[in-house]
């Protein structure tokens, strides 16, 4: 199971799931909009509705390579890359409302609303599922290592460097159970739920 785990997740599967997420999304959307009681004229217009939405965010995939990163290593950086391309791909669905309205039938081609919360839960459930998808390979591959105990000197931003650069190594199981450092204004403190404590603490953390 761990050799699985430790592969690539392939990155057409990675782009299938994506484009699922965004069918359900855009169907959530419309069941939310209309308290799950769609009206027939707008029933009426999905099999095209659906099939651009789809068409707008495969390109708009391809384009961000929103499907290209290490699903176990998914961190803030892959987070603000679905956020830009998702906003995106809705923003040509406002720009596209904007010049059917005005200049082709007199209608959008989707309903703003529907368009502001397909973006919301698209947003969401991509990022979501990366992120558990790296908590699941996270736990089933820590489970297997002996757990090594870590006090890291210096509460600032190379600590917490430190910290996440531990916890991401596959050999051996890190667990940082204290921050070191010699600001008193940020003793008993905690950063990502790690406390931070004095020089003076030293000595009973270590027993």
């Amino acid at each position: 199971m761990n050799r699985i785990f430790k592969k690539h997740t392939p990155r057409w599967f990675v782009f299938v799931i994506d484009v699922f997420i965004c069918l359900g999304s855009i169907t959530l959307a419309y069941l939310l909009r209309f308290n799950f009681n769609i009206p027939k004229v707008n029933l009426t217009s999905l099999h095209f509705v659906f099939p651009f939405v789809l068409s707008v965010r495969i390109m708009s995939f391809l384009i961000g390579r929103t499907y290209a990163g290490i699903v176990r290593f998914t961190g803030t950086k892959d987070a603000e890359r679905i956020f830009v391309v998702v906003a995106g791909g809705s923003i040509f669905f406002v720009f596209s409302n904007i010049i059917a309205y005005y200049f082709l039938t007199g209608r959008f081609i989707v309903p703003m609303s529907i368009v502001i919360i397909d973006f919301i839960t698209t947003v969401f459930m991509m990022i979501a599922l990366r992120f558990l998808a790296k908590a699941i390979y996270s736990e089933l591959i820590n489970s297997k290592k002996d757990t090594v105990r870590v006090i890291i000197y210096g509460a600032d931003q190379f600590g917490v460097i430190t910290k996440n650069t531990l916890e991401r190594d596959d050999t051996i199981k890190y667990t940082v159970i204290g921050y070191i450092d010699d600001k008193k204004k940020d003793l008993k403190k905690k950063i990502e739920g790690i406390t931070i404590y004095g020089v003076e603490d030293l000595e009973e953390l270590i027993i």
